[in-house]
Formats: structure tokens, sequence, C-alpha cells
């Protein structure tokens, strides 16, 4: 039984960060998108907490400098958790999806449990692709994202060997649903919700935990 599960029943879920002194076992990692801040996925970090999970709300200096270096820096974290012995799980919103790819791209990581990216642009934004070049001088990943066929990101190999669900926005005006798309997904869904408010609605922690704990959706 998945914690949202038993959290419904009336069963007690207990914080692993509050039950021992000692390192957590698990860890989600929860990644924001472009021109935000980890303030942005406090809720979503909040309610991950209320069912038991040990967060690390990770941020980034997401407005400024390009895909390559935000993902060094995940890389890095993702090898200091391997190194202790810590599985991880990644949850990463819109541009966080990408760093998060890039950044498993860099590495095998011993310590990588299952990946959920909210609405993605994996095959890149249209948005992006209009207003990208007005940013690029401060913003390169601005560019990088756009839904041109020979973009940065969808120039990225796909993630294979991973454990990925999707979830994406019917009504998403930044990212479609036909661009959030994997060839190796594990397993996708679309919530009637739009790019930013997937960060709020209460069924997308219903979805990511029955994912974290199954793998499925």
């Amino acid at each position: 039984m998945s914690s949202y599960a038993l959290l419904l029943s009336g069963g007690n879920v207990e914080n692993p960060a509050n039950s021992s002194s000692e390192k957590p076992k698990e860890v989600v990692i929860i990644i924001h998108g472009i021109i935000s801040s980890r303030l942005v996925t406090r809720v979503l970090e909040r309610r991950l907490q209320h069912l038991g999970y040990t967060t690390h709300n990770w941020s980034y200096p997401s407005s400024f400098g390009s895909l390559e270096k935000h993902a060094a820096q995940l890389h890095n974290a993702l090898e200091e958790y391997s190194q202790s012995g810590t599985r991880v799980h990644l949850v990463a919103h819109s541009m966080g999806a990408i760093v998060a790819r890039l950044a498993l791209s860099y590495g095998s990581h011993s310590c990588l449990g299952r990946v959920v990216l909210l609405a993605p642009p994996n095959h890149g934004s249209p948005v992006a692709r209009f207003l990208g070049p007005l940013f690029w001088p401060i913003c390169p990943a601005a560019t990088q994202l756009s839904s041109h066929p020979h973009s940065f990101v969808n120039q990225l190999a796909q993630p294979l060997d991973r454990e990925i669900g999707i979830i994406s926005a019917r009504y998403d005006m930044l990212v479609p649903n036909k661009s959030t798309h994997l060839e190796g997904q594990q397993d996708t869904i679309c919530l009637a919700a739009t790019h930013n408010s997937l960060l709020f609605q209460k069924s997308v922690i219903r979805y990511i935990d029955k994912f974290l704990a199954t793998g499925k959706f």
C-alpha cells in the first residue's frame, strides 16, 4: 500500500526525517522549472513530507545560465547521495525535468530510484522557440528548450534505462501534451490542469506517490 493510500485509510504515516537521527535511506529531490525557485515547489514538498517522504527541495539559478551548468550541479548532488548509500527519487517540473535528464546522462548513478516529470518539455516548447532568442544573452536555456527539431532538447538521448513517469497538463499553453512524451517512459497520465497548477493539485501528489511506490500511475 502506498503512503497516500495509508493516509486515506486513517493510518499513521511517520516522517523518516523525524524517526531517527540516522541519514534517511530514501530521499525525493524536487526540481523546479525556469524563472522559478524552491518557493514555488514548497507546497509540493510539504505534501510529500506529510506522506512520510524525506525531501530535498533542490534549487538553482533557473533564470540564468545553461542547461549544462544546472545539470552539472545536480549531477554532483546525486554523486553525493550515491556515496552516502541513499536512494534518490526525482520529481521535476518543466525545465527542471530537462535538467534532471541531462544530469542523469552524465553518468550512472547507483542511488537513483524512480523519476516523475511534471509537464516536461521533452520535445521543446513552442513558446521557447518564439521567445528564446530574446532571452538568450541572459538565459541560454530558453533557446535550448525550443521546439525546433534541431534544438538542444530535441537532440538529447532518450533515457531508456530509467523508470520514468510523466504527468502532463491538458490545458498547458507552454508545453503541449505531445511534447512531454519519451520513448522509454514507464507510464504517463494527463490531468485537467495548466502548466503551473500541476504543482498545487492534490491529485498530483496521489499519482506521484503511487509511481514512486509501484512504477505505475
